[in-house]
C-alpha cells in the first residue's frame, strides 16, 4: 500500500472548528497493492466534512444501508455526523484521494458550488488534474510554506466547485435527453 498524506496539526483527531470559514484538516491518498482490502468503519461519521475522490478501481460503500459499488471518477462527500462505512478491494487497484475539511463556512460554500445537501455520491470523471488537487493539498499541509492555508481554500473551492460544474452539466444533458424522448 502506498499512502500519502499531511495534516494541518500533529492530531489525526476529527476536528470541528469555526474560528475561520473554511479550514482544510488533512488531505491524503492510498494506493492498494498489497492489503486485500482497506475498509473504514466510522458508523457515527466524524466533526467535519469528508471529500473522497476515487481515481482508478473502485470503491464499495454502505450508503443509506445499501451496498453500493463506486467507479474511477466518483467523488463521495460526507458530512458532519453522517455514518462512513466504505472499502477498497485489491484486485481492482484502487486509488483514491480524501480531504477532512471544516468551517463556519462550509455548508455555505458548498451550497454556493451548487452541491445539493441531500446529494452524497458525485460523478467527476478521472481527470489527472483532478488528481494533482488532491496532491497539491498534501503537499501543502506537509510543507507548511508561507500562504499554504490559503492555497489549501483555493484548491478545495476548485475541486469543489468542479463538482458542482459537474453536476450542472449531467442536469442540462438529463434535460436535454427528456426533450428528446419527449418530442
Amino acid at each position: 500500500m502506498y499512502l500519502n498524506f499531511g495534516y494541518l496539526t500533529d492530531s489525526r483527531v476529527p476536528l470541528k472548528d469555526k474560528s475561520a470559514p473554511l479550514i482544510v484538516a488533512s488531505c491524503g491518498t492510498y494506493r492498494l497493492r498489497a492489503t486485500k482490502r482497506l475498509p473504514t468503519r466510522r458508523p457515527r461519521g466524524r466533526l467535519d466534512y469528508q471529500l473522497l475522490y476515487i481515481s482508478a478501481g473502485k470503491g464499495i460503500f454502505w450508503l443509506d444501508g445499501i451496498e453500493t459499488e463506486l467507479p474511477m471518477g466518483t467523488v463521495v462527500l460526507f458530512r458532519p455526523g453522517v455514518p462512513q462505512l466504505y472499502s477498497f478491494p485489491i484486485e481492482d487497484r484502487a486509488e483514491y484521494y480524501w480531504c477532512h475539511f471544516t468551517g463556519s463556512d462550509a455548508e455555505n460554500l458548498l451550497k454556493k458550488c451548487r452541491i445539493p445537501p441531500e446529494q452524497t455520491v458525485f460523478r467527476l470523471g478521472t481527470s489527472s488534474a483532478h488528481s494533482m488537487l488532491f496532491l497539491q493539498m498534501i503537499r501543502e499541509l506537509q510543507m507548511k510554506q508561507e500562504g499554504y492555508d490559503t492555497i489549501l481554500r483555493m484548491n478545495l473551492r476548485h475541486t469543489l466547485l468542479l463538482i458542482g460544474r459537474s453536476q450542472a452539466e449531467e442536469r442540462v444533458m438529463g434535460n436535454k435527453m427528456l426533450g428528446e424522448i419527449e418530442s
